[in-house]
């Protein structure tokens, strides 16, 4: 990750606030409550999932920096509500599709033998989970 970016007190995002879709789903809004106060974003609905996708790599990288350091505070993780998986045998991948709790659905592109090596740390998970 990058650094050196302007990390003054009053650029810091205290909460979500609301997000609006444009009627023709064009445009989205993202209302933000800062220190210094509310800033709404604007993002061209084509923009919107690569800085999703940022956002999650960020997140990601966040949890996996802090998870190696003795005292951290582990992000939250999202409760996924639902999930369905499927064959593309074209591509020889299984496409995993997770639904969280607030409606929004992730794909992920597994290849095989990494959906196997899920498949028995899943399991494993599971028997520990019901001990």
């Amino acid at each position: 990750m990058a650094g050196g970016a302007d990390l003054r007190p009053g650029n810091v995002v205290s909460r979500f606030l609301y997000v609006s879709v444009g009627s023709d789903s064009s445009l989205i809004d993202l209302k933000l409550m800062l220190a210094n106060g509310p800033m709404t974003l604007r993002f061209a609905t084509e923009t919107l999932e690569e800085v999703t996708v940022k956002l999650n790599e960020i997140a990601a990288y966040l949890k996996t920096r802090t998870a190696t350091q003795p005292d951290h505070i582990a992000l939250r993780a999202s409760e996924v509500v639902d999930v369905t998986v499927e064959a593309r045998a074209e591509s020889g991948k299984l496409i995993l599709l997770m639904r969280g709790s607030n409606n929004v659905a992730h794909q992920f592109a597994i290849p095989v033998e990494v959906a196997d090596r899920f498949r028995s740390e899943l399991e494993r998970a599971i028997q520990s989970a019901n001990q």
